[in-house]
């Protein structure tokens, strides 16, 4: 080997230079070995390194193994904890080469103080299990990711969250999560913390021995920052909240149920209040109706009794041979006993209106109107009665047999409430359209006492469907305004001279037209 001339480089280096002979006797070190080691040069020089007790004894073995081995140069560094002279502990690093001593093999020692490198790798190491334990021992599910969104390292708590690791090739921006979790994970990557991100996951889609189940999530993504503050990893830490989620879905779940028990038993109480209420309705119109029953029979039954009865006085005064006038007194005792029978026929049918409604059929004004007009002028031979009709036209109405009723009623009422010596009645009857529907117009117009403006609406009440000071038959006024409403139709009562009811009234009343 060549001869190296390097004295003053060689005493002024930092760093320990030993040259040793074969047999492992130092031939020469410089300043920085003395410094290193607590020796002065004097006391090494001559000495065998292995006696030193720098090194111990497996160190002394395996460098002169590696000496041995060798033949021209140890290419790698050694390291070596070695004590000092006053027993402080110190960390070597040492490069081995040969040299030529003299023309005899010998070796020359590199060596560098590692203490402080060796100290904070130690308290890296240190801080690395620390952060190990904290991570492994975390109750919370803790994750890291790469920049691209694939699995790097997880701890147990991950593996018990989810059943399992990430495949090498799953992935967050191709897997399973929103867009709008992909760009939370995004943003940590961009160097941002991310809180409180909740997701539902189903890791069984990704990995076939993960849990087959949906998992709810609480996540923070925090950024880990490189030597260069360039983002290196994502840590992805989760909270295992299914339990509560479940308990929330749960809740608004039991809200909503109750909402709609709420509704139904709403509606249930709705529905028995407005039954409670039709049924007080029906028995208050059935009293009603029982009332007026009443007092329809006492009232008209007994005025056909009264007719009757005085009709057998007037036979027995009449001379029994006057065959015209009694064929006369009997025909009013028959028009009296069938007008009963009609009574109560015409009870049945309003029980049935009452009840159930009215059938209509084509029914013709003309017949009725004659058929009404005979029964009054039968009923009241001791009356003048002069009954005009200014049509004999035969319209068709869309009504029942009731219409009889409501024409025989409404002249009764005329010839009741009238106290001339002449009655006097007019009847006119025309078709007519009222939005876009065919109506005939009736208008009963009589000289009677007339209707004060007070009572006009009232005389068509049900509180006055009887008249106990009235004469003749009839099922009130009340009972025709309801069978033509039921008809379609509707009445009402004006004057006869405009703004003087005394001077008799005019009943109008509408029926659709067949």
């Amino acid at each position: 080997m060549k001869d190296v001339n390097y004295n003053d480089l060689f005493e002024r280096s930092p760093l320990s230079i030993i040259i040793f002979n074969n047999d492992g006797e130092i031939i020469d070190c410089n300043a920085a070995t003395g410094r290193l080691f607590g020796y002065e040069k004097s006391e090494l020089m001559g000495e065998n390194y292995a006696k030193l007790n720098i090194l111990n004894k497996s160190q002394i073995d395996t460098l002169i193994t590696i000496i041995r081995d060798s033949e021209k140069e140890i290419s790698n560094p050694l390291e070596f904890k070695a004590i000092k002279k006053d027993g402080e502990s110190v960390f070597l690093n040492i490069h081995l080469s040969e040299v030529n001593i003299k023309n005899e093999k010998g070796y020359q020692a590199i060596i560098k103080d590692i203490s402080d490198r060796k100290r904070i790798e130690n308290e890296l190491a240190k801080e690395r299990d620390i952060l190990r334990n904290i991570i492994e021992l975390n109750p919370y599910a803790i994750e890291i990711k790469d920049t691209e969104g694939y699995h790097v390292a997880a701890n147990k708590a991950f593996a018990d969250l989810w059943g399992d690791f990430p495949p090498e090739d799953n992935s967050v921006f191709t897997d399973q999560h929103t867009e709008e979790e992909k760009k939370q994970f995004l943003d940590a990557v961009n160097g941002s913390i991310v809180k409180d991100v909740e997701s539902c996951y189903n890791p069984r889609i990704e990995s076939e021995t993960a849990f087959d189940k949906d998992i709810w999530i609480n996540c923070v993504f925090f950024p880990i920052f490189d030597q260069d503050e360039e983002v290196e990893n994502v840590v992805v830490m989760y909270e295992d909240i299914t339990e509560r989620k479940e308990a929330e879905l749960a809740l608004k779940e039991s809200r909503r149920e109750l909402r709609e028990l709420n509704k139904k038993l709403e509606e249930k109480v709705k529905e028995r209040t407005l039954s409670l209420e039709k049924s007080q309705e029906k028995y208050k119109k059935a009293f009603h109706r029982i009332n007026f029953y009443k007092d329809l029979f006492t009232h008209d039954i007994s005025n056909i009794f009264q007719t009757i009865a005085a009709s057998v006085e007037l036979s027995e005064i009449y001379d029994k041979d006057d065959v015209q006038r009694q064929a006369e007194i009997s025909q009013i005792i028959r028009n009296q006993i069938a007008r009963g029978k009609k009574l109560i026929l015409n009870v049945q049918k309003l029980s049935k209106i009452e009840n159930d409604g009215l059938t209509f059929q084509k029914i013709s004004v003309k017949e009725n109107l004659a058929n009404a007009v005979q029964f009054i002028e039968e009923s009241f031979q001791n009356k003048r009665i002069s009954i005009k009709i200014n049509n004999h036209k035969n319209y068709f109405v869309r009504a029942n047999e009731l219409i009889l009723d409501i024409f025989e009623n409404i002249l009764l009422n005329a010839i009741r409430h009238n106290i001339n010596d002449e009655i006097e009645i007019i009847i006119n009857y025309f078709p007519t359209e009222t939005k876009q529907l065919e109506y005939i117009r009736f208008e009963f117009i009589d000289n009677g006492i007339g209707v004060e403006n007070s009572r006009k609406q009232e005389i068509f009440e049900r509180k006055n469907n009887s008249d106990q000071n009235g004469k003749g038959m009839g099922l009130g006024l009340s009972l025709v305004s309801k069978i033509i409403n039921l008809y379609g139709g509707n009445i009402c009562v004006e004057d006869r001279v405009p703004n003087d009811h005394s001077k008799g009234s005019k009943f109008i009343f509408f029926i659709p037209k067949f």
